[in-house]
């Protein structure tokens, strides 16, 4: 993702946070090494406890999957804690600095702007934001460490076969680029025209008494009826662009999925692979298709946050046409 000055802008909001981003990544390592190593353990333990009947290995089990189960739990809970601190405390100050712009701007500003409006802006957009700074590290930091625990157990096990499994990437990445412009572009539409909405709303209640003596009701209607349209239009053009992402990305796992089977049979086949190993690989790719969902699904949020957080950039970087004075000077006693 281009850097622009707008998510520059955001970052420095998330950029104090960084000691518990640090902590919540470590987590995230501790978790995706878990699921590695549980995901590493399934061949073997098939192949030695139900085919080799060993004992030793069931007994292993029994003592070491409890620990890495709670290691796992504990790591997750820590994530999803810090996670969720650092998106309520972003918001926070976001919040701050937004109400507090509000009031230092001139009364020109509040003449241009509807009040509906800002406050579309303070709760719509702004819990978009939200979501989007608390999904990405939750989602993409979180995911990604766990594909690539992943993506080093299958070379680990066969590199060879690793190889090919992950040629979907390239081709996830190209797919997502093309989805994400276009969200983008219909999640800005949307927003402003929800804040049309509410604006309607709002000058129909608050000036009802005048729209009643003036007969004035079928033009509001229509008004009102206009801009909802425009906002279905533009939703469902962001929602078409939303559900291809999990489809598509799910059509192009299967068809790799078919591909390994194929593949992996021809290699246990040849001698080059134990039944073991192809029961630790499909465990690895099966694992790993969840994050890559996720990761897929993640867009979403991501391209609706970023075009909330232009409309919030918008306001905070309004400036009062009459700037307060520098030195402002003290008026002494006034009599009259």
């Amino acid at each position: 993702m281009k850097i622009t000055p707008n998510v520059e802008a955001l970052l420095d909001y998330i950029r104090p946070h960084k000691g518990r981003l640090l902590q919540a990544a470590v987590a995230m390592t501790v978790l995706a090494a878990m699921r590695g190593a549980i995901v590493y353990v399934v061949g073997p333990v098939i192949e030695g406890i139900f085919n080799d009947r060993n004992m030793e290995m069931l007994r292993l089990i029994v003592i070491g999957l409890p620990v890495i189960f709670v290691l796992k739990a504990v790591a997750d809970y820590v994530t999803s804690y810090l996670i969720n601190y650092v998106g309520q405390k972003t918001v926070q100050r976001m919040r701050d600095d937004l109400f507090t712009r509000v009031h230092q701007l001139s009364m020109e500003f509040h003449w241009r702007k509807r009040s509906s409006e800002v406050m579309s802006r303070v709760i719509n957009d702004l819990a978009a934001v939200q979501s989007a700074v608390q999904s990405v590290p939750l989602y993409l930091i979180r995911d990604l460490f766990t594909v690539v625990a992943l993506i080093g157990v299958l070379f680990y096990l066969n590199w060879r076969f690793a190889a090919v499994s992950v040629i979907i990437m390239p081709a996830a990445a190209a797919l997502l680029r093309v989805l994400s412009k276009k969200m983008r572009r219909s999640s800005t539409r949307a927003q402003a025209t929800m804040g049309h909405i509410s604006h309607r709303f709002q000058e129909s209640l608050q000036g009802m008494t005048v729209v009643k003596a003036f007969n004035y009701e079928e033009r509001a209607i229509e008004r009102f009826r206009r801009s909802n349209d425009d906002f279905f239009s533009e939703t469902m053009r962001f929602l078409r662009a939303s559900a291809l992402s999990s489809p598509l990305m799910e059509l192009l796992g299967n068809v790799m999925l078919i591909l390994m089977i194929y593949m992996g049979g021809l290699e246990v086949m040849a001698g080059r692979m134990t039944s073991a190993d192809f029961l630790s690989f499909m465990a690895a790719f099966f694992t790993a298709y969840m994050p890559l969902k996720n990761i897929a699904s993640l867009n979403t949020r991501v391209q609706l946050g970023l075009a909330s957080w232009d409309r919030v950039k918008e306001i905070l970087d309004e400036r009062p046409d009459v700037p307060p004075p520098a030195a402002p000077v003290r008026l002494g006693d006034v009599g009259g």
